[in-house]
């Protein structure tokens, strides 16, 4: 599909779509709202572009995306690929590469709702302000067995920026992500919990190379923090580590201001 509007504008329950391709839509491809479902299964999504939620946007409804591609989707606010206004999003087994926002998420911008992924790849996404594959106004996330590499944020949170809400992450690899201020990782408050999982080579250009933390509650367990450059940034928070691994980081690898 190719057209100038949102491709697609939901407002029925049990949508399905699969083995499809939607591509180069100004406007986007799929906009979702008032309590309704959508399945997106085995389904390339490129070149699309919208303010928010340059593919995908979600506003109350409940959307379950399997086997999909995001590619070079592109949001002049926020949500290079999806944007989630509120209710809930599953992602699995899909890859969310090369989506831009203007401001925030890259990948994913969730104001409030749901949104689980699981054993996908988000790589090379970039949030010109904050979170270069995935922003967190409000609500939760939970991310389990996958990776999220090369994501860029030209202020803060190159993987990921918690502002409010919840993030749940496990098994997963935060690797080679950027920004000024959190390579991988910055939560400015809310909740986040991290076990079996690796944060490695990502970078900070002013502080917490892999992870920089304002306040809120952190949990970090069974977790490997290594060759990132300054690693930690704590700044008024409550921090937990358990079963930590962190070795041949640049700079202070853990770095605590009144907390």
């Amino acid at each position: 599909m190719n057209n100038t509007g949102r491709a697609l504008h939901v407002e029925a329950d049990d949508v399905y779509i699969t083995n499809s391709v939607f591509t180069r839509n100004d406007g986007g491809a799929v906009y979702i709202q008032s309590n309704n479902s959508l399945m997106i299964n085995n389904t390339e999504l490129n070149y699309n572009s919208a303010e928010s939620g340059g593919a995908v946007e979600v506003v109350s409804s409940t959307v379950v995306i399997t086997r999909c591609n995001f590619t070079n989707n592109k949001a002049s606010q926020n949500g290079g690929a999806i944007s989630v206004g509120s209710g809930s999003v599953s992602i699995s087994n899909s890859k969310l590469t090369h989506n831009s926002a203007d401001y925030y998420g890259g990948a994913i911008n969730v104001d409030s709702g749901s949104v689980s992924i699981s054993n996908s790849e988000l790589t090379n996404n970039r949030g010109d302000d904050t979170g270069g594959a995935i922003s967190v106004y409000s609500g939760s996330v939970s991310i389990s067995n996958s990776e999220l590499t090369h994501n860029r944020a030209n202020r803060v949170g190159g993987a990921i920026v918690v502002d409010s809400g919840s993030v749940s992450i496990s098994n997963s690899e935060l690797t080679n992500n950027s920004a000024n201020d959190g390579g991988a990782i910055v939560v400015g408050s809310g909740s986040v919990s991290i076990s079996n999982s690796e944060l490695t080579n990502n970078r900070a250009d002013d502080t917490g190379g892999a992870i920089s933390i304002y306040s809120g509650r952190v949990s970090i367990n069974n977790t490997d923090i290594t060759n990132n450059m300054a690693s930690l940034n704590i700044l008024q928070s409550n921090v937990t580590f358990t079963g930590m691994n962190i070795v041949s980081n640049n700079g202070y690898p853990i770095y605590a201001f009144n907390s």
